[in-house]
């Protein structure tokens, strides 16, 4: 099922922060794209389809803001992640992630 929702968000111009709406395209609660004017400005894959996928809705993150890092057992976060913007890893940009392990007795 795929479902086409319009927001608006905000994107930054000369210094200050426009509203401007942009389409949300939502595949099957798995694949989420951001597109504005005809263009996909993010396609991302939502590692819990059970679950709403997060929604972001300033452009600027949406076009330049990327995590990466690693999931774990349940497609939890797990270790070290950094953040990029246009390409470029973020010094003092991140957060560890451990995941809890939990044993019957």
């Amino acid at each position: 099922m795929m479902i086409t929702k319009e927001y608006e968000g905000e994107r930054l111009f000369w210094y200050q922060f426009l509203r401007t709406k942009f389409q949300i395209i939502i595949n099957n609660n798995e694949e989420v794209k951001y597109v504005t004017d005809g263009q996909i400005l993010r396609l991302d894959h939502n590692k819990e389809p059970q679950k709403p996928p997060e929604i972001l809705n300033n452009l600027e993150q949406i076009k330049y803001l990327q995590w990466h890092g690693q999931y774990g057992q349940n497609l939890k976060k797990v270790g070290k992640w950094k953040a990029s913007w246009k390409g470029q890893i973020l010094k003092n940009a991140g957060e560890q992630f451990r995941q809890e392990m939990f044993f019957e007795v």
